[in-house]
């Protein structure tokens, strides 16, 4: 299991948010669990709010389909407060 703490990364074009990353989508780490992990047979990725489960019997076809050079950042965390008032 790869936990991911804190705010998501996220995958930028043009400078610019496109989407939460997404560990089947990342071609370079891919291609370096299918190198390294040879008695694992699946990946659970836990971000923010979601989670990936990854067969790695099948890590061929992922790695033809992902992308090479993901421009990926850090995301910001945001502490948000709400302080709400009522008549008694």
């Amino acid at each position: 299991m790869i936990e991911q703490q804190g705010a998501s990364l996220g995958v930028y074009i043009n400078n610019k948010f496109n989407r939460f990353y997404m560990l089947n989508e990342d071609k370079n780490i891919l291609e370096y669990i299918k190198e390294t992990l040879t008695d694992v047979d699946y990946i659970i990725f836990v971000a923010t709010g979601r989670y990936e489960v990854i067969d790695l019997s099948k890590i061929d076809g992922l790695i033809q389909r992902a992308k090479i050079g993901l421009d990926i950042r850090g995301g910001r965390q945001k502490n948000v407060s709400l302080k709400h008032y009522i008549d008694i």
